[in-house]
């Protein structure tokens, strides 16, 4: 995994305009889908190229943090436009490297969701998962997601197996599209692999 593409800024942005968020935790049973932010971000991006994401902080507004959610991923690049898109919708973010960061950072301060790479060095996703889901009394209970870049992955049926809640393809974020998952997530949605294999199968 050696993908280095830098992020790019956003040049024709007004400094003064304070940005709004709408909000990401539903007040009134209904999802709400965050596209203020979003919108300005996925006019330029396209799924998977992490260059093409501008520069996300400058987003961020003045409203209180929400939820507290884990980014674990390697790739610097993608790791931080995650944690950028995430924060400018005033998400309290933090991130790790590896597997074995992201389990000490766990334990030491419990998350609401994590957002786990499968294919990292030193611990990979499977393992850290398993860490975490069989101490809840250490780690808490995170709802936990996990990224890869292969569809249909044995790694992906076994996370699920593990108790991760779903799984995304890195492939193909859009940042809009990243907001809504993360609320549905937040708000107790559950992937159903095995409907999307059939699906998959019937095509």
């Amino acid at each position: 995994m050696t993908t280095t593409l830098p992020l790019s800024n956003i040049d024709a942005m007004d400094t003064d305009q304070t940005s709004t968020t709408s909000s990401i935790i539903p007040t009134n049973g209904e999802n709400q889908t965050p596209t203020a932010n979003a919108n300005a971000v996925s006019s330029q991006a396209k799924p998977g190229n992490f260059a093409a994401f501008p520069d996300i902080k400058s987003l961020k507004s003045t409203k209180d943090t929400i939820a507290k959610i884990l980014i674990v991923e390697d790739e610097t690049d993608a790791r931080e436009m995650f944690v950028d898109l995430l924060e400018s919708e005033n998400y309290d973010v933090s991130s790790a490297v590896d597997g074995n960061d992201a389990t000490a950072k766990a334990a030491a301060d419990k998350f609401d969701l994590i957002l786990l790479d499968l294919v990292m060095p030193n611990k990979d996703g499977l393992e850290t998962l398993q860490d975490i889901k069989s101490d809840p009394i250490k780690f808490g209970t995170p709802i936990v997601v996990v990224l890869t870049n292969i569809s249909g992955d044995a790694a992906v049926e076994k996370a699920m197996e593990l108790g991760a809640a779903g799984y995304r393809l890195k492939i193909e974020v859009e940042p809009d599209q990243l907001l809504k998952d993360v609320t549905d997530f937040l708000n107790g949605k559950k992937q159903d692999i095995e409907v999307e294999k059939v699906g998959r199968s019937l095509i």
